[in-house]
């Protein structure tokens, strides 16, 4: 199963972190990865501009490169599941990085209903994103994929359980599959 790289997204409180942690270690392989990308942000020691902020495009636009080049990297020996916020308008870089490696890509959008994720969102105890608003507005991001709608898995009403063992289902299928 390597040569694998499962991305996956969608706006803060979504719920990515939970279940990329668990379809990495319900994963049906020896050893798999969770790429958290939240963890490469507090590499920033000075300068960071919050990614969620306009003015951020080119700082995210290069950090998105970085992770795309270390996930697909990772994936070319094991199967790596990807939590960060990829809207489309990042995959470029995860498809180069992941044609690259000679990695299976995997896009699986969590899309929780507007209402749950703001909900989930500023329930997090800790997050640096807890703003209402601007959870909101990404949500607002991922409310139309396009070409990528089959790509949306509603969460809405499920538990991290169970949403984790439909996505892996879902994974073991052509079901999300972008190459």
């Amino acid at each position: 199963m390597s040569g694998r790289l499962v991305i996956v997204t969608g706006p803060p409180g979504a719920g990515k972190s939970t279940i990329s942690r668990g379809l990495a270690l319900a994963w049906p392989a020896e050893a798999a990865f969770h790429v958290h990308s939240d963890d490469l942000w507090t590499y920033f020691v000075k300068g960071r501009i919050p990614p969620w902020e306009p003015r951020s495009a080119a700082q995210n636009a290069v950090v998105t490169e970085a992770m795309a080049a270390q996930a697909a990297a990772l994936a070319s020996a094991y199967p790596v599941i990807f939590d960060g916020v990829v809207g489309p308008w990042f995959l470029e870089p995860f498809r180069e990085a992941a044609r690259r490696a000679g990695a299976r890509l995997d896009y699986l959008v969590l899309r929780p209903s507007r209402e749950a994720t703001v909900s989930r969102g500023v329930s997090r105890v800790g997050h640096p994103m807890r703003d209402p608003e601007v959870i909101g507005r990404m949500w607002d991001q991922f409310s139309d994929l396009g070409d990528l709608e089959g790509h949306a898995y509603d969460t809405s009403r499920l538990s991290a359980e169970q949403a984790t063992a439909g996505a892996l289902a879902a994974l073991a299928s052509d079901d999300y599959r972008l190459m």
